[in-house]
């Protein structure tokens, strides 16, 4: 490989726009017309030969720009002959990242190109050297090499630096490795039993779910399911019309994920697998007459539920009795919790070794049939409580699956299926912070299913509910069987027509 000097006209370049290691449109060259116009070029761009003939840019084309925007009708290049297209890649490589105008995608693109290429040119090459060559520590540049093998992934497609992305895949890789973990745990157990029974799965068309929702008296005239919209209220969607395709789709014929059972009984026996989220939304057993959320009253609780006080401790008692039962050694609890109890329950839940987040998640109710709020009292001693809160504990050290605020602003449910039914959308909102395709859930006290259905829409992998009434039990698993209809159909949709 020769260099030689040549004074080109800059618009005889060719410019490969799909081989440059630079992906987007350069605008930035003011600074570089004001250096060259008053003293030249410092720093040559360097070209190679063309295969069609002619000379391709390989490093500069900012600086070849700006040599254009000068009206320039020569400008010095360096030219590398009998230069490799690898060659030529490792050059640009080296020079771009070492003047760092690259974007942080472009960086870490040609970064780990560039590692590879070294790799492939030069036998035993590793990481220490790259680093070194690159004058980077190693330890940096193994961190972009992790983010570059996921850099096209969809996970990471709202990152903003290499920091940002690589913490959202180094959280993914721990909540993975430790269900991996928690799977051989119980793999382990059941070595000395027999295994749980699995359900079958049946193959059904979507004529045949709609038909199974019908089947369940839910009132569909119009199959109607219910959205959040931009503002947080819950408007209606209309499910594509099944006629126009037969589509294959996955229906459980078992129940559905809410069994009607009594979490104080069940937690005593359950040998299944550990959950990593567990949503509790357990009864306060405010008998004065609505709790202190404001969403339920002595009147619409006491067909069904003891509404007494003693239920809540009793039902926590069963969580934290039972906690290795349940929970996997790394995982989530999201708690709602009424402020007379705040201290008394954070110290129960301490007790067994959560760490219990110090600020609690704040939904402000901001309209809806509970919009006024509460007044626990009177009017004249008692401001009106215009908020829910829940406790985010953490067993063990399980990052959360994305960062979230701790506040969120929305309205009420109207047309409740369940007294104390919460705003699907801020249940979304706040479990985004837990869910993702690792996430075994379960919601001990489920009621409608609203949590599980936002957890089950954002990707858990696996949803179990709990509901000790037969007829909220049976509206739970309808409502989760529409909403799975809903979901895969507007899948298919958006697939068929190649979107």
């Amino acid at each position: 490989m020769s260099e030689a000097l040549l004074y080109l006209d800059p618009r005889s370049i060719i410019v490969t726009r799909n081989s440059r290691q630079r992906q987007e449109n350069i605008t930035d060259i003011e600074d570089l017309k004001l250096s060259i116009g008053r003293i030249g070029y410092i720093h040559p761009p360097v070209i190679r030969n063309a295969a069609e003939g002619g000379y391709q840019l390989v490093v500069g084309e900012r600086r070849l720009l700006a040599g254009i925007a000068l009206g320039k009708e020569l400008v010095p290049f360096r030219l590398f002959e009998n230069l490799s297209p690898a060659e030529a890649e490792v050059i640009e490589l080296e020079e771009n990242l070492k003047r760092k105008e690259l974007t942080w995608r472009d960086q870490v693109r040609a970064t780990g190109r560039l590692h590879a290429l070294y790799k492939e040119k030069v036998p035993g090459w590793n990481v220490e050297k790259t680093a070194e060559e690159l004058s980077m520590h190693h330890s940096y540049l193994r961190r972009i090499l992790f983010v570059y093998d996921a850099l096209d992934g969809g996970r990471i497609a709202r990152a903003e630096s290499i920091d940002q992305a690589f913490n959202t895949l180094h959280r993914f890789a721990e909540r993975a490795a430790e269900q991996i973990v928690s799977n051989l745990i119980v793999t382990g157990a059941q070595a000395f039993g027999a295994p749980p029974a699995q359900a079958p799965v049946e193959e059904l068309t979507l004529v045949d779910a709609l038909a199974t929702i019908s089947e369940n008296t839910v009132d569909s005239s119009s199959m109607l399911d219910e959205e959040p919209s931009s503002n947080g209220t819950l408007g209606p969607r209309l499910l594509p019309e099944p006629n126009v395709q037969i589509l294959p789709i996955r229906i459980d014929p078992s129940p559905g994920p809410v069994l009607c059972a009594n979490f104080i009984e069940w937690a005593k026996t359950y040998s299944g697998p550990k959950f990593t989220l567990v949503h509790c939304d357990f009864p306060y057993g405010n008998y004065r007459g609505g709790d202190s959320q404001g969403s339920l009253s002595t009147l619409e609780t006491e067909e069904f539920y003891d509404n007494v006080e003693s239920v809540y401790w009793n039902l926590l008692d069963a969580l934290t009795t039972n906690i290795d039962r349940i929970m996997s050694y790394s995982s989530h609890l999201m708690f709602w919790f009424n402020m007379n109890f705040y201290t008394e329950t954070v110290a129960r839940l301490r007790k067994v070794g959560l760490m219990v987040h110090d600020h609690p998640l704040i939904w402000h109710k901001t309209g809806g049939p509970g919009g006024q709020g509460v007044v626990p009292g009177t009017a004249v001693t008692y401001p009106r409580r215009m908020y829910d809160t829940a406790l985010m504990c953490v067993r063990g050290n399980r990052p959360m699956a994305r960062p979230g605020a701790n506040s969120y602003s929305a309205p009420t449910v109207g047309n409740k299926i369940h007294p104390s039914q919460k705003n699907e959308a801020m249940l979304s909102f706040f479990l985004r912070m837990f869910v993702d395709e690792t996430t075994l859930m379960l919601d001990p006290t489920c009621g409608s299913g609203s949590a599980l259905r936002a957890a089950e829409n954002i990707g858990a992998k696996s949803i179990l509910g709990l509901e000790m009434d037969p007829n909220y039990a049976a509206s739970a698993n309808t409502y989760i069987m529409r909403a799975r209809i809903l979901r895969q159909a507007g899948t298919l949709v958006k697939e068929g027509n190649g979107q």
